[in-house]
């Protein structure tokens, strides 16, 4: 960074240069006229004071501006460095933002999935269970019709009974059945 030596105060030049010339003049003056010696010394001493304030302040004026100029470079630095922070923060959190969408995303998808697969695999074997009954009604349902019509063969037969001899014919198969289910029914009965 180039400083150029500007004055911190315009005016302070106009008095450094007039107390210089009243200085300067006041020593041709005083060389030519010794009464009044007393008094030029005076004031030469009191410009020759202004002069040295001049200096001492436009010093501590050069000096300050230097400093502010460092203060104003260094808080620049600083506002460099606050907004690479910043934008560092911000990718990451735009970074970490993504992440967690992503793994949340990718968690609901498995639960969704696993949801899905109970929901198939219960409804699978509700399809499997109503197969099975609708198989077990349609055997029933044979046997219901071959048993109604093996009845209406046997009420077809006793329609035909006309004769004891017919009925004896008829029925001595099933008294024979009928014996057979009360033994077993007796040793059952028995057994336990």
């Amino acid at each position: 960074m180039e400083t150029t030596k500007t004055p911190v105060i315009p005016e302070l030049d106009e008095i450094e240069a007039r107390a210089t010339e009243l200085t300067q003049e006041l020593q041709e003056e005083s060389e030519q006229d010794s009464e009044h010696w007393k008094e030029k010394e005076q004031v030469m001493l009191m410009t020759t004071s202004v002069i040295n304030m001049c200096r001492l302040l436009r010093n501590f004026s050069e000096v300050m501006t230097a400093e502010m100029a460092k203060s104003a470079e260094s808080q620049m630095r600083n506002l460099s460095i606050q907004k690479q922070y910043a934008e560092s923060v911000k990718a990451s959190t735009v970074e970490v933002t993504r992440d967690i969408y992503y793994q949340f995303r990718d968690e609901q998808t498995q639960a969704f999935q696993k949801v899905q697969k109970f929901y198939s695999d219960s409804c699978d074997a509700r399809e499997k269970s109503i197969n099975a009954c609708a198989d077990e009604v349609r055997s029933a349902t044979k046997a219901a019709e071959q048993a109604t019509r093996q009845i209406s063969r046997s009420a077809e037969r006793f329609r035909k009974i006309k004769t004891i001899r017919d009925l004896l014919y008829y029925a001595a198969p099933v008294l024979v059945a009928v014996d057979i289910i009360l033994r077993v029914a007796d040793a059952v009965a028995q057994y336990l």
